[in-house]
């Protein structure tokens, strides 16, 4: 893959947080997004949340001929519309597991889990013989970094935002690096939550962490 792709996940129903990002997208001219699952929430919420969700992401799949969206099955993906779950990995048709919830393409890895990761291509990615970095992508933990390794954080170490909005990694050819874009950050200050999420260039080899804060919405628009 040596076009430039953002990556995003566990957005559980943060609608507002996926236009931003996907917007971001389109302002740089990206065509590849990967959704790394986990969609939904425990609790679920009401039916407009999942149609600004999936709209957000259809509508960015459809407008532009060739543009890739590329989606990864969480253990809360969950009210996917039928249309869209063509573009989910391992699935039918229906949106039935038929196969690896694993992707991989070139030097890019990605699934939800990183240990889902591990158990499916663990000697390959302890082994790689080199040339490009490997990249792997990862969601689950909600915390942004980009390590040598995959490693559940603990809560000290566990990053949520990022104040200073942006965070650039410079990447050194047959290293891997384990990616996580986070997730939406509730409360990231008084008034407002974040938009986390990654850029990769290949072309440059660089990962770009990004938290993007916008209004938290209104006791009164949470039903809209």
């Amino acid at each position: 893959m040596d076009s430039d792709m953002v990556a995003f996940g566990d957005l559980h129903l943060a609608w507002r947080a996926a236009d931003i990002i996907l917007d971001e997208a389109r302002k740089s001219g990206i065509d590849i997004a990967f959704n790394l699952g986990d969609e939904d929430t425990f609790c679920g919420g009401p039916q407009s949340y999942y149609d600004r969700l999936y709209g957000a992401m259809r509508e960015f799949r459809d407008e532009k001929p060739g543009r890739r969206l590329i989606c990864l099955i969480g253990d809360k993906t969950g009210g996917v519309p039928s249309d869209l779950k063509r573009n989910y990995v391992g699935t039918d048709s229906r949106g039935r597991i038929k196969g690896s919830l694993v992707f991989r393409e070139g030097n890019v890895i990605a699934a939800h889990n990183g240990r889902w990761i591990i158990d499916e291509l663990g000697d390959f990615i302890r082994d790689y013989p080199g040339g490009e970095p490997l990249v792997v992508f990862h969601g689950h933990s909600h915390s942004m970094g980009v390590l040598p390794e995959y490693r559940w954080l603990k809560d000290d170490e566990k990053v949520d935002f990022l104040p200073e909005g942006g965070r650039e990694v410079r990447l050194e050819p047959g290293r891997v690096y384990w990616a996580n874009p986070g997730a939406p950050c509730l409360y990231a200050t008084d008034d407002s939550d974040a938009a986390n999420f990654l850029v990769y260039s290949p072309s440059r080899r660089i990962i770009t962490l990004r938290s993007i804060l916008y209004p938290r919405p209104r006791l009164a628009d949470l039903t809209d």
